[in-house]
């Protein structure tokens, strides 16, 4: 039993050599000033902190007021509108607001998606959102946020104006104000 105790002795006394001369031979590549630092103790460092903005305002979809458009063509005296291009609204669409028909309409685009009223300038689209019922504003600006990206758990909406106190591209519009 002597002679294992006395052979574990002597390998660990060269394993012990051996880390000393590692130890030394790893010294000469870090000043000693750095030896003392290392330890095992983890580097706090402050990375960008998660920023949450304010609430959005919300605010309920405006429905709009119904006029009637004979009155409103009798009392300010409008024409139907002449098309000069030769391109007619083939849909029968008339305005959501007063209810003018297509001769009053402009077409907005040219695609026939969006529509100007000439009676009650209302601008308006054959495809309308239907599930928005809320509009959501900035709550710096009090401009309408505009939806930017899904995440697993919410959606992202940031404002686009470049005025605004919160401006999210001002990294990349190098707009004047920055948060």
């Amino acid at each position: 039993m002597s002679k294992i105790i006395s052979f574990i002795i002597k390998f660990l006394n060269r394993i012990n050599k051996i880390i000393w001369k590692s130890i030394i031979f790893l010294s000469s590549f870090f000043p000693v000033e750095q030896i003392d630092k290392l330890n095992d103790k983890p580097i706090n460092e402050r990375y960008r902190q998660f920023k949450v903005d304010d609430q959005p305002l919300i605010e309920p979809f405006v429905t709009l007021e119904h006029k009637d458009y004979k009155k409103l063509i009798k009392d300010n005296n409008i024409k139907p509108i002449k098309r000069r291009n030769g391109k007619e609204i083939t849909i029968d669409i008339k305005c959501p607001c007063c209810g003018a028909p297509k001769d009053y309409l402009y077409d907005n685009t040219g695609k026939q998606t969006q529509f100007e009223c000439k009676v009650c300038s209302h601008i308006f689209s054959i495809n309308p959102n239907k599930d928005k019922d809320v509009i959501l504003k900035c709550p710096h600006c009090k401009h309408v946020l505009n939806y930017r990206t899904s995440r697993e758990d919410f959606g992202v909406y940031v404002c686009k104006n470049p005025k605004c106190s919160s401006c999210f591209y001002c990294s990349l519009c190098n707009c004047s104000i920055m948060d």
